[in-house]
């Protein structure tokens, strides 16, 4: 699976805590290829766990700012929901960005695995096939 690591900026996320995320969803081994926006703390961490854990880089999608301005992240998001097959969404239920991915995904009908952390963690698996 191509799993699209993303998430809200404002959420702190090292490797070991998404480790735990990927561990109780179950999806570890399913895993072959990381996707992320190179953008927020969730994404930098999905970078690290995919050299640490499948030995390889991320595959980045970095917004284009510059070029398409406040159009960027979603465009951006676009991308990386076509090309993914499922998305591990780590944020605090509010930011735009991330419920623009979230709402990409649904689109496509793919496979959505979401942590919201604000006041605690809530844990939700949207399998739309």
């Amino acid at each position: 699976m191509k799993l699209i690591i993303a998430g809200s900026r404002e959420i702190e996320v090292d490797a070991a805590s998404l480790n735990r995320y990927i561990c109780w969803f179950k999806i570890e081994s399913e895993i072959e290829e990381v996707i992320s926006g190179n953008s927020g703390n969730a994404d930098l961490a999905g970078e690290v766990w995919s050299v640490e854990c499948l030995g390889k880089d991320a595959t980045k999608f970095p917004a284009e700012w510059d070029k398409y301005q406040y159009l960027a992240g979603s465009l951006r998001n676009g991308q990386m929901a076509d090309v993914g097959d499922a998305l591990l969404l780590i944020w605090d239920g509010r930011s735009s960005g991330s419920r623009d991915m979230k709402i990409q995904m649904l689109t496509r009908r793919k496979r959505i695995y979401e942590v919201v952390i604000n006041e605690t963690e809530t844990y939700t698996e949207y399998n739309t096939k």
